[in-house]
């Protein structure tokens, strides 16, 4: 069969009740962020359904939107939508070098990274190589109840960072 090609839109759909193999639909949306984030490219918007995520979403430099067109991953409503590590996973969010992401209404909590540095944040923008991240939005963020560093932005440009509550982060 032919793989699912974009949605008129511009946007994709996330439901816990999904499948990977839907074309990411409102009706019939993926599982996974993951997977949302993997066919998103400049323009994009993954529109995350209320619920309970366990798994980490990567941004390596070749997923990248543009400064007119950014990937935008964001929950349908703000505070419905969890990434939780539930302490078995390490970093919730990583980009390396990725450029022009919006981050916006979603938890991440209960990460746990390996070696607690400032550069291993449970939500990390930092650079790979010469590669920065430049560009990301993150808005109506909360960060909390990590074992490790909440939020590290490091060797980035222009990265904003709106109305985002980080409590209860703490090095193990």
């Amino acid at each position: 069969p032919t793989p699912p090609g974009p949605t008129p839109t511009g946007d994709y759909y996330v439901s816990t009740s999904g499948s990977d193999s839907n074309p990411g639909t409102s009706s019939q949306p993926f599982k996974t962020i993951s997977k949302g984030i993997s066919v998103a490219g400049a323009g994009d918007t993954v529109i995350i359904k209320a619920g309970t995520y366990r798994e980490t979403l990567n941004f390596p430099s070749s997923k990248s939107g543009t400064a007119s067109n950014p990937i935008v991953i964001m929950g349908e409503n703000y505070g419905s939508v969890i990434v939780d590590g539930d302490y078995n996973l390490g970093r919730l969010l990583l980009s390396t070098g990725a450029d022009y992401v919006n981050i916006k209404n979603i938890i991440f909590r209960e990460g746990k990274p390996g070696t607690l540095g400032y550069d291993d944040a449970v939500v990390a923008l930092k650079a790979s190589g010469t590669d920065k991240s430049t560009g990301w939005l993150i808005e109506d963020v909360t960060i909390e109840d990590n074992a490790g560093p909440g939020l590290g932005v490091s060797d980035t440009q222009s990265v904003v960072i709106n109305r985002v509550l980080a409590q209860r982060n703490v090095q193990a």
